[in-house]
Formats: C-alpha cells, sequence, structure tokens
C-alpha cells in the first residue's frame, strides 16, 4: 500500500518538466522556450521556479540575453535569490563585459553554499584564461558551460514513496513496547532537570529580546572591530598580486598606474590602517584607487573582499566627513560612503529630498540630494525623527542627484 502523494498536481508538473528538459537537451531551444511560455501564461503567477529556470536557460541557448532579463527577475523574487539565481545573474554580467560582477556573484555562491563546486571552476577559468570565456560567449549553445543543469536535473529523479508496512497480527515483529516502570527517585531527578533548563531558557531569551533593539549586524562588526587590538578581520594581499606594466595594456591604460608592487602594497596597507581607525571613506578611496589601477587581476578579487568586510561606523562615533562635492567629482571611487549632513528635508510629489548646506570660504554652498528612505526598523546609529540631520549611504548618481539611502527619517515624513 503506497502513501498518496502529499501535492496531487506534482505529477502533471513531472511531465511537464520532462518535456521541456528533452527539448533543452536536443538543443531545441526555441520548441523549450514555447512550452514554457505556454505553462507561464496558464498559470500566471503560480509559475514553478523550475520552469522558469528552464526559461531562463532556453532563452540563453537562443542568444537572447536582454529579452531574459524579465525571466531571471521572476525566477529570482520566486526562488528568493538562491545560489542557482546567482548563475543566471553572473551569465548576464559577463554578457555585458562585467567580469568583475560575475566573480562577485560566483563568489558570493560559494559563500552561500560552500559544495557548489561548479562556481569554484567558473572562477579558476577566469583567472587562468579570460579571453576563452570572451570566445565562448560568442556561441549562445556555450552558456551551458556557465548555467548548470543539475538544479533541473535533480528534480526530474525518481521520487521513492515510503511504504507503510503491515504485518499479520499474529507476527510480534514490531520492537518491545512495554515500558520499563521507572524509580519515583529517578521521576524526581528529571522533573526537577526539566524544570532548570526550562528556567535557563527563559532567562535567556529575556536577554536576547532585551538586547534585540540595538542589534545590528554591521554595529556588531565595528563593535567586534573596536575590541580586537591584534586581531585583523581585512584580508592580506595574496602572494600572487603584482601590477601589470603599462606597456602590456594594448587599448585602454587605466587611469592610476602604479610604478612598483611595493608603492601598490603600501596603498593596500594604508587601507586597512584606515579601516581600522574607523576613517572607512577613506579607506573605500584608496581601495577604488586600486580597482581601477595596473593591479592584476588577484588584487581586484581581494579588494571586493575588503570592501565587504568595511564596517558600519555608529554616527555618533563618526569621524570620517565627506562632502557632497567629492561624491559628485568621484561616484565610484567613493561607493558606499557613509555620510553625516546638516540641511533640512523636502518632500515633491511623493519623492523626498534634502538640502544639505556645505560652507566653502564662508559661503553656504546648497545641494539638491536624492533620499531613499529604509524600511521602517530599529535602527541604532541615528535617533529618529532628526529634520536637520542626513545619516545614510551613498548609493549612486541618478537624474545628475546624488542618492542616498537614509538611515533615518524626517518627523514629518
Amino acid at each position: 500500500m503506497h502513501f498518496l502523494p502529499k501535492y496531487p498536481f506534482r505529477r502533471q508538473q513531472r511531465r511537464e518538466l520532462q518535456a521541456i528538459w528533452e527539448k533543452i537537451s536536443n538543443q531545441e531551444y526555441h520548441k523549450a522556450f514555447r512550452l514554457c511560455q505556454n505553462i507561464r501564461k496558464k498559470r500566471n503567477l503560480a509559475t514553478n521556479s523550475e520552469i522558469l529556470y528552464a526559461g531562463c536557460c532556453s532563452l540563453f541557448g537562443m542568444g537572447h540575453i536582454h529579452q531574459a532579463e524579465e525571466w531571471v527577475k521572476e525566477y529570482g523574487e520566486t526562488v528568493k535569490y538562491a545560489p542557482s539565481w546567482l548563475y543566471l545573474e553572473a551569465y548576464r554580467e559577463l554578457h555585458q563585459g562585467h567580469t568583475e560582477k560575475a566573480l562577485l556573484y560566483w563568489t558570493d555562491i560559494l559563500q552561500k553554499d560552500p559544495s557548489q563546486t561548479f562556481a569554484d571552476a567558473l572562477i579558476v577559468r577566469l583567472k587562468e584564461d579570460e579571453s576563452k570565456i570572451h570566445k565562448d560567449l560568442k556561441n549562445p549553445s556555450s552558456f551551458r558551460s556557465y548555467v548548470p543543469y543539475s538544479f533541473l536535473e535533480d528534480k526530474l529523479k525518481p521520487i521513492r514513496r515510503n511504504r507503510r508496512k503491515l504485518y499479520p497480527p499474529y507476527l510480534n515483529l514490531a520492537k518491545n513496547t512495554v515500558k520499563k516502570k521507572r524509580e519515583p527517585w529517578l521521576r524526581f531527578f528529571y522533573g526537577l532537570l526539566f524544570l532548570s533548563l526550562l528556567g535557563i531558557i527563559s532567562s535567556l531569551s529575556l536577554i536576547f529580546r532585551s538586547n534585540l533593539s540595538s542589534f545590528h549586524p554591521t554595529l556588531l562588526l565595528s563593535k567586534l572591530l573596536d575590541g580586537t587590538k591584534n586581531k585583523d578581520i581585512f584580508p592580506e594581499i595574496p602572494f600572487s598580486g603584482d601590477i601589470i606594466p603599462k606597456e602590456d595594456y594594448q587599448n585602454e591604460i587605466p587611469r592610476f598606474l602604479y610604478s612598483s608592487k611595493k608603492e601598490l602594497m603600501e596603498d593596500y596597507l594604508r587601507a586597512k590602517l584606515l579601516a581600522r581607525e574607523g576613517k572607512v571613506n577613506q579607506a573605500r578611496y584608496l581601495l577604488g584607487r586600486i580597482e581601477i589601477s595596473n593591479a592584476n587581476f588577484q588584487v581586484k578579487e581581494r579588494i571586493l573582499i575588503f570592501r565587504s568586510l568595511i564596517p558600519m561606523i555608529p554616527f555618533h562615533k563618526f569621524h570620517d566627513p565627506v562632502d557632497p562635492h567629492q561624491l559628485y567629482q568621484e561616484p565610484y571611487l567613493y561607493r558606499g560612503a557613509q555620510i553625516l549632513w546638516m540641511g533640512k528635508f523636502l518632500s515633491k510629489k511623493g519623492i523626498l529630498y534634502f538640502y544639505p548646506i556645505h560652507r566653502d570660504q564662508g559661503e553656504p554652498l546648497v545641494w539638491k540630494v536624492l533620499v531613499e528612505i529604509a524600511p521602517l526598523q530599529k535602527d541604532s546609529y541615528c535617533k529618529k525623527k532628526v529634520s536637520e540631520k542626513l545619516c545614510g549611504i551613498f548609493i549612486g548618481i541618478e537624474r545628475d542627484m546624488l542618492k542616498i539611502k537614509a538611515r533615518n527619517r524626517p518627523s514629518s515624513y
């Protein structure tokens, strides 16, 4: 006797996915995409994640990278941006010429799931010969070398159903079910142990709730940074890190050039020292210079890890200001910079703006800043309802305005 399946429609989905998988395996990507498109129209918002993944693979196989953007976005929302979605995004970034972003996605996959050896192999391939990857991208069917099929193949494996074991009543094949009588003192001991454990758990939960309001991951990292005088959380420069001579560049020469590896290491160590001292904006600026310099691939890969480890400094301890003019001049070098400005908030047509006042030689200069308000949450970085202060993170430039992700809200918003 078999158990009934938990979801009755799973068998139909399995047949549909099997048909699509056969088309993809035979490189009939047009037919496979047509099947995925029909299923998506029929089910609307209830499309299975495997169907969306197969649709992305079909579009990649046809060479329609831009048309796949909508499918990749919907798949990411369905699977909550799992490692399978990161493979799709990395392949799109490769076609746009952003190999550094693709590397960042593959590194993120290994951090989330170290068993993903497919991503490890892609990182090695990028390090060994980047030109081979550019050659592969010219052939649409080569996407199979960068997007794994395992997320589809695992769903097509045969399902083993549990069988209910039925024995005749005259066969005593089950385990002995006779409960042994326990001594009274043993029962008392177990009861006392249970009550003591319950008391410990309840007291820990009360302590956790009291400290939950002041908890934030980046704040915790900054506290750890303050308490580790002898320890260093920032990575060292790789042993294979070096510079690329100016003569080796055929087309575009980098903006910043280092004359020797020693000069490069001095800037890297200076960035580490600044980050440890809490001068995070100056550290980001130095790291940005190295990113667009003649440093080799191994150094730039380590810079990405370094950037992700730079903590958010609590605003009452923040002492590394950056003015709007600097952000306008170097938006790439200062990306992710922490800001604390004085000014006024103003709301127009549902969009929030901020006008910081920066004094230059005694005369006030007013800048217009587009503010993106973060979701409501308990924030320990700065006080709420402060209309004269803007605490936040610099995202970039949009519509010729600085875009800031705010950590505080005006009182009237």
